[in-house]
């Protein structure tokens, strides 16, 4: 919420069910560019809007209908791991880390989260 007023973003993704993916959403702050690359495959891209910098929830899969008060929508599937970075990753260095855990203190890794029944942060920074 910032000024009193709830903002979203929906990324537009279709996935098929049963198969695990890898997908990355890269955005540029100059651009308000938004990219969703799944398996190293760019799918889609659009301009964000409303993106709120600083503290604050972010939510992965759920969001919030318009036209249909009080309905929430969820992610339905399994999440392997979630990072944040500091800058866009390109496809080689997607890949080269998706299967892999990535130590602490990576100079470029904001927040690491690889839900293996914690949801601490391992990346040094602390962000549980």
């Amino acid at each position: 919420t910032v000024a009193g007023e709830t903002r979203h973003n929906r990324v537009p993704l279709a996935l098929t069910a049963g198969e695990w993916v890898h997908v990355a959403v890269s955005w540029a702050s100059a651009t308000g560019l938004c990219s969703v690359v799944v398996d190293g495959t760019e799918e889609s891209f659009y301009i964000a809007k409303h993106v709120h910098l600083g503290q604050g929830v972010l939510r992965i899969g759920q969001y919030f209908p318009l036209g249909i008060p009080g309905t929430v929508m969820g992610f339905s599937g399994e999440l392997a791991h979630v990072r944040i970075w500091r800058t866009s990753r390109t496809n080689e260095e997607l890949d080269d880390c998706k299967r892999q855990s990535v130590g602490p203190y990576h100079s470029k890794l904001l927040g690491a989260w690889e839900l293996d029944g914690t949801l601490n942060d391992t990346s040094g920074r602390s962000n549980h």
